[in-house]
């Protein structure tokens, strides 16, 4: 399929098969001819894996101690032309965020082309901020202050740019938590087959969880 498009291709996902051992940790071992009919197409469709970075294993069953397994089978693959094309692209492997698979993204430019070419980051309202003290005084305040005549639009273009003050005053915080729990939980999970963490892996699991929401 591969020989007759002439067009960037970029093929990413699940391919429930990894390349060669190196790629697995625990449980059975995998044929020779299962890796190696993989590997075959992938070559044959004229295709090469990206640059990843992040975690190598990107499947996990979720079992405890020794019968844990972990295996590379989510990945991005791209011919010549759309490499040429996107020649700084690279894969990052994210967390699971209570999936058994981790979250896989694709970065098509550095980060300063980046940033030029989307210009303002989209803007994301977090639930959680409405438990938070002072959260809903302020947009009251906020919502008060435009006065009896100003419209519905001016008072929710106002609340929307003192949401973005508070995510920038907040989100510092929260980030660093949920880097410092996510790295927290990898560590469980990856020693996880001298002993059995699974209570703390629930626990962590369960908080960043709630962080992210």
């Amino acid at each position: 399929m591969g020989s007759y498009t002439r067009e960037p291709w970029l093929i990413g996902g699940d391919f429930n098969e990894i390349k060669n051992l190196d790629e697995k940790r625990g449980g059975g071992s995998r044929t020779f001819k299962q890796m190696s009919d993989f590997v075959d197409v992938i070559e044959e469709l004229g295709m090469r894996e990206l640059l990843t970075t992040g975690s190598k294993f990107t499947w996990l069953n979720k079992r405890k101690g020794w019968g844990r397994i972990w295996e590379r089978l989510d990945r991005f693959v791209a011919n010549d032309d759309w490499c040429d094309r996107f020649p700084k692209a690279k894969v990052v492997n994210g967390d699971f965020y209570g999936s058994d698979h981790r979250d896989i993204s694709i970065q098509l430019f550095d980060k300063d082309r980046l940033a030029i070419r989307l210009g303002t980051k989209r803007f994301m309202f977090k639930n959680k901020w409405m438990m938070e003290a002072g959260y809903s005084e302020t947009v009251r305040m906020v919502w008060a202050a435009r006065g009896t005549w100003c419209s519905l639009v001016e008072r929710l273009r106002a609340c929307g740019q003192k949401n973005q003050t508070w995510a920038y005053e907040h989100s510092g915080c929260i980030l660093k938590k949920i880097k410092w729990v996510s790295k927290q939980l990898e560590a469980c999970l990856c020693n996880d087959e001298l002993k059995d963490n699974s209570d703390e892996i629930g626990k962590l699991e369960a908080e960043l969880e709630k962080l992210y929401s």
